[in-house]
């Protein structure tokens, strides 16, 4: 019954989560149909690309990174440390916020990559699976 009342009141939860990310959805079908055409080695290149932009686009932040960290270990003193490992948690935040930005602009475009080729396997490797029945342990076939 209070189910009812705060459903009437503030609505269907699902309705408004799936109202909240339809624009994600929409890209995500444009996407798929601009990769229709696309080949495995084609959508593997894709995939490889979004690596290299995550990685390109985050590389200088992850190098003073690992810098800090090695100054922090080889430090003796416990201050000098704290301090340059609160930069290092200033950093990883950073690193953090630059990745999540990078990730929402190619968020549609990676999914249809993803899906295109796992459903490829999955035809490919059903082809060659045996069907059940049709032979034994031994392959001998079954009358």
């Amino acid at each position: 019954m209070l189910e009812k009342i705060l459903k009437a009141f503030l609505g269907d939860p699902s309705q408004r989560t799936l109202k909240e990310i339809q624009p994600y959805i929409d890209q995500v079908h444009a996407a798929e149909q601009a990769l229709a055409g696309h080949s495995d080695a084609e959508l593997r290149s894709e995939t490889d690309g979004f690596r290299a932009r995550l990685r390109t686009e985050t590389q200088a932040k992850t190098q003073e990174r690992e810098q800090l960290k090695a100054q922090a270990e080889a430090e003796a003193d416990v201050d000098a440390k704290e301090v340059l490992y609160r930069q290092i948690d200033s950093l990883d935040s950073d690193i953090l916020a630059e990745e999540e930005r990078i990730l929402l602009e190619i968020l549609p475009k990676p999914l249809p990559c993803f899906a295109k080729r796992r459903a490829g396997f999955r035809t490919a490797r059903s082809a060659f699976r045996p069907k059940i029945g049709t032979a034994t342990c031994r392959g001998a076939s079954t009358p």
